[in-house]
């Protein structure tokens, strides 16, 4: 029940949230059976950085600013969106970059 209530929350605040930095949320699937609910992204076409890191050591130093850039922007606009919103588990395992940015 806690993770279906986290799930409708998430579902709530970012069904309208708009950043080209954040995976677009496109809606749910509800299995009532179950009580369960899957929430429906955008798919990405790249490599999460944590695999780009360890296939790519020699990451130039505006390679890895552009990175933090865009992922700081997008922290910056969740955090300034109306009620603020907290990602609550960034890591290299949960940051995707495109392939156009890798």
């Amino acid at each position: 029940a806690r993770r279906l209530l986290a799930a409708l929350m998430e579902l709530r605040v970012l069904r309208r949230f708009r950043h080209p930095n954040v995976v677009l949320l496109h809606g749910a699937v509800v299995d009532q059976a179950r009580g369960e609910i899957a929430l429906v992204y955008e798919f990405l076409s790249g490599m999460l950085l944590h695999e780009l890191v360890d296939r790519r050591p020699g990451l130039t130093p505006f390679d890895r600013f552009q990175i933090l850039y865009a992922t700081s922007s997008a922290l910056s606009c969740l955090h300034l969106h109306s009620p603020s919103i907290v990602h609550g588990d960034i890591k290299p395992h949960n940051i995707i970059v495109e392939e156009t940015c890798s």
